[in-house]
């Protein structure tokens, strides 16, 4: 009589627990498809290029902006890389706008930054006027900048005084350059990076210059699309 009352019981039990199992496996399953389909909003939807021997993993600034800086300056050397295939690109260690000439000095103090700003925005009319605002509050002064580029190409980070030392006797400073840093391909040289408040349109400065009749310099305007910086448009171009 209790084997008969026993056996049901067993089988009731038996059920009961598969059923529990089966219910916490499929919320579990489905609480396991929502966090795939949607990511959690603390995991940064920022890209860190991987640190090189000659850098610093930007990772570990703590700077969203300067993170999408040197990711917009990635965009524009990449850009460069294209047609400078090889070899080694210099940069100079701090912000400026202008071209690196045959009489360069430390100095580069631009005076006519609200006039260009005036006609970029009319040339480029997708800009919007708070990315303006921004470049300009940011471009006043020089900013440093570090080898945190992630590029193709070799980058040497060179400093005002050693590029004023080069070029203190005139044109003969690119032959020098040239002669210390053989496998160079010329002088690269960024603003400060202006942002509108979403980060996703951009607005710098950029020159590259690889000697006394060659070099080319202007504003770039960059929307940010799908995680990745694309140029969009340019605006005064300078040529040497």
């Amino acid at each position: 009589m209790r084997r008969l009352i026993f056996r049901p019981l067993v089988l009731l039990l038996t059920f009961t627990t598969g059923l529990f199992l089966t219910f916490l496996l499929t919320a579990a399953g489905d609480e396991l498809a929502r966090l795939i389909d949607e990511p959690s909003q603390t995991i940064p939807a920022l890209f860190c290029p991987p640190a090189t021997p000659d850098s610093a993993d930007l990772c570990l600034q703590s700077d969203p902006r300067e993170i999408e800086e040197y990711a917009v300056y990635a965009t524009l050397i990449n850009q460069l890389s294209a047609t400078e295939q090889g070899g080694m690109v210099i940069i100079r260690d701090r912000t400026m706008i202008g071209l690196i000439t045959d009489d360069y000095v430390e100095d580069t103090t631009d005076d006519y930054l609200d006039d260009a700003l005036v006609e970029v925005k009319t040339r480029i009319p997708s800009v919007e006027q708070e990315t303006f605002e921004d470049f300009r509050a940011r471009s006043r002064e020089p900013h440093a900048l570090e080898n945190l580029f992630s590029a193709p190409l070799r980058i040497k980070v060179i400093s005002g005084p050693e590029l004023s030392d080069y070029f203190s006797g005139g044109p003969v400073g690119w032959r020098l350059l040239y002669r210390r840093y053989p496998d160079a391909r010329g002088i690269l040289t960024f603003s400060t990076v202006g942002f509108n408040r979403e980060m996703n349109q951009a607005l710098v400065y950029r020159s590259f210059t690889c000697g006394g009749t060659c070099g080319h310099g202007s504003f770039v305007f960059l929307v940010k699309e799908g995680g990745v910086w694309r140029v969009r448009g340019e605006a005064l171009e300078t040529v040497s």
